[in-house]
């Protein structure tokens, strides 16, 4: 039935989404420590109002998830890429679309780095400035 096959590489997707979420998960919490311990150690209040809840950090923290979230995305349709191609069974017309999504995968995966790398270095510039200023 293709309407459960659809439903179970579905769930396998989502499976390896989850597994590869939770590390990075467990990892932010302790982020946030660091992050704060960072800022006082560059004269910044931690424990002032507006920076716990100013439009910068939040910004930053959705900007961050954003970023994790889509790179577990295409790293799942990377590893589903691979496995569409194992379970290809010769076909070629399958192995061709496993083919196109690995490769979709990868792109995306480029694109993320690279928009991360573009982040960190927009957030190191403007704290680097405003460091200075003071």
């Amino acid at each position: 039935n293709p309407m459960l096959e659809k439903i179970r590489k579905t769930l396998i997707f989502l499976g390896l989404m989850a597994i590869i979420a939770l590390p990075n998960l467990a990892l932010a919490g302790d982020s946030m420590g660091l992050l704060n311990e960072a800022a006082g150690a560059a004269g910044y209040n931690t424990e002032d109002e507006i920076a716990q809840t100013g439009l910068a950090r939040i910004v930053g923290i959705v900007a961050r998830t954003f970023i994790v979230i889509t790179g577990v995305i295409f790293i799942s349709y990377t590893i589903y890429g691979g496995w569409a191609w194992m379970t290809a069974a010769g076909n070629e017309e399958k192995v061709k679309k496993a083919q196109t999504t690995i490769r979709d995968g990868i792109i995306g995966l480029i694109v993320i780095f690279a928009s991360a790398a573009i982040y960190y270095f927009i957030f190191n510039a403007l704290s680097n400035t405003t460091t200075t200023s003071q």
